[in-house]
């Protein structure tokens, strides 16, 4: 006599061929799926190492201006630079604004107590 269900539960064999079929796709189905993303590290910038200057800046350097080359430009006038050991003149250049309307802020030096930090320029 042949193994199989018993007779108590007549009709059941298609029963169970349905529920391990339906088993066997959702197994496979299971392993299909790609795995997510791994997660995205969050990147933020240093805070700017704010520099000292014991002496005065010197007297800014004239430059001439060259015609914007685009609509939303604003020139960055050259200023010295500190190196660590003496002034370097940086020469002015035209910035982009990163959105439309934006209103360029020039750098400048600022005197903080017995030395000057520069204050990079930026948009508003």
């Amino acid at each position: 006599m042949a193994r199989g269900l018993p007779k108590a539960f007549p009709g059941s064999a298609p029963l169970a061929i349905a529920l391990a079929a339906a088993a066997s796709l959702t197994l496979a189905a299971c392993g299909s799926s790609p795995p997510p993303p791994p997660p995205q590290p969050v990147v933020s910038a240093p805070p700017p190492t704010v520099v000292i200057v014991p002496q005065t800046p010197p007297a800014p350097r004239q430059e001439v201006v060259p015609a914007a080359p685009a609509a939303g430009a604003a020139w960055e006038p050259g200023h010295w630079r500190w190196t660590g050991s003496e002034w370097e003149w940086e020469s002015g250049h035209y910035v982009t604004s990163p959105r439309v309307g934006g209103q360029w802020v020039a750098g400048y030096w600022s005197q903080q107590g017995n030395g000057w930090v520069w204050v990079p320029g930026h948009w508003m």
